[in-house]
């Protein structure tokens, strides 16, 4: 995987986890492409062959698996895990019944950085240099992205309005957790003061 861009065919395979019915066969025969991701899968359900894999972790078992393995190459994506386990250590504390979901959240939230960095941009850019130069930024981007991938609603709403909770409809205290994470991980010092 090149360092700032998505394999069209991870990109598929997450566009399929987002249509339902799930075809399970077609996923099945994604997965395959990517033995780092099977054997993930095989080793979160040991006695299963790929596609009974598959079912047990069901489409947000797998969303996080295919993302975790995707980003987990890149060094934005590393930058990233720490905000995934905070924002599930925080779902936890404060009863967010999605742990997982958070998880996921928190490691796909920036997703938006990815194609503007790969194209110049300074990763730790602030939002207003990035519209400057762009005419948008990383969570306009987020969006489009999560949309174009077929991410879920909330997952979208998530790379929308990090850096603006407040404005959160579908799920805000996804959103909060997310941004709560990425300030604690990142801005320490704001945080502080």
């Amino acid at each position: 995987m090149n360092e700032f861009t998505l394999p069209g065919s991870l990109a598929a395979l997450n566009r399929c986890l987002g249509e339902y019915p799930l075809d399970l066969a077609r996923i099945a025969e994604r997965v395959a492409r990517f033995p780092a991701l099977a054997r993930r899968i095989r080793r979160a359900s040991p006695r299963a062959n790929l596609e009974e894999g598959i079912i047990s972790l069901g489409s947000e078992g797998m969303r996080l698996l295919v993302w975790h393995t995707a980003l987990s190459a890149s060094s934005l994506g590393r930058r990233w895990c720490p905000v995934a386990r905070l924002c599930r250590r925080l779902a936890l504390a404060n009863g967010y019944p999605l742990p997982q979901r958070a998880y996921l959240a928190g490691l796909i939230y920036d997703l938006g950085r990815l194609p503007l960095v790969a194209a110049g941009a300074d990763p730790g850019a602030p939002i207003a240099i990035e519209r400057r130069g762009w005419g948008f930024d990383h969570c306009q981007m987020g969006a489009w992205l999560g949309r174009a991938w077929n991410f879920p609603p909330d997952l979208v709403e998530v790379m929308k309005h990090h850096h603006q909770p407040e404005r959160a409809m579908l799920d805000p205290q996804l959103v909060a957790l997310v941004a709560a994470a990425d300030e604690f991980t990142h801005h320490p010092a704001r945080i502080a003061h």
